[in-house]
């Protein structure tokens, strides 16, 4: 049975249907919404834009075929400092995000400058370079990144 005509159908309890359910328009609750399709991350799937869940109720969402769990997008955050003899720099992740990983490199014009320290520091990460005492009077640079989800 089809209905063609431009009235809502309303039900003060539950409704089941038997098969598919589509719209046109958006779908909209003011609750949560269950999904019990469970699938495997990396099994195949179709078509594109489907929503499921993998046994542990981790959502799932089928992309180019593959069933997938969403991914963070990572951040890089930059800073470069200048200095004698013992350049270091810094930087940090906002404060919604968290660090994963970080580095750094070290730049003099004589290339005589290493990197002593590349470590976390707090919600960010901290590089330290040694230019040697030979190099006191030339600006060694300190580059830092931070890998921010």
């Amino acid at each position: 049975m089809a209905m063609q005509d431009q009235q809502s159908i309303r039900s003060g309890s539950e409704m089941i249907i038997d098969g598919a359910l589509a719209s046109t328009g958006r779908i909209t609750t003011d609750e949560y919404v269950q999904i019990n399709g469970v699938a495997m991350d990396g099994s195949e799937c179709s078509p594109n834009g489907l929503i499921g869940q993998d046994g542990a109720g981790q959502i799932l969402s089928c992309q180019a075929g593959v069933w997938r769990k969403p991914r963070a997008s990572t951040i890089i955050r930059q800073s470069t400092r200048q200095g004698y003899r013992w350049p270091s720099a810094s930087v940090s992740c906002a404060d919604h995000e968290q660090v994963v990983g970080g580095g750094g490199t070290c730049a003099q014009p004589n290339n005589v400058i290493w990197l002593t320290k590349s470590i976390p520091q707090d919600n960010g990460w901290f590089i330290q370079c040694d230019g040697g005492f030979v190099h006191e009077t030339e600006l060694g640079t300190a580059s830092v990144w931070a890998i921010c989800l």
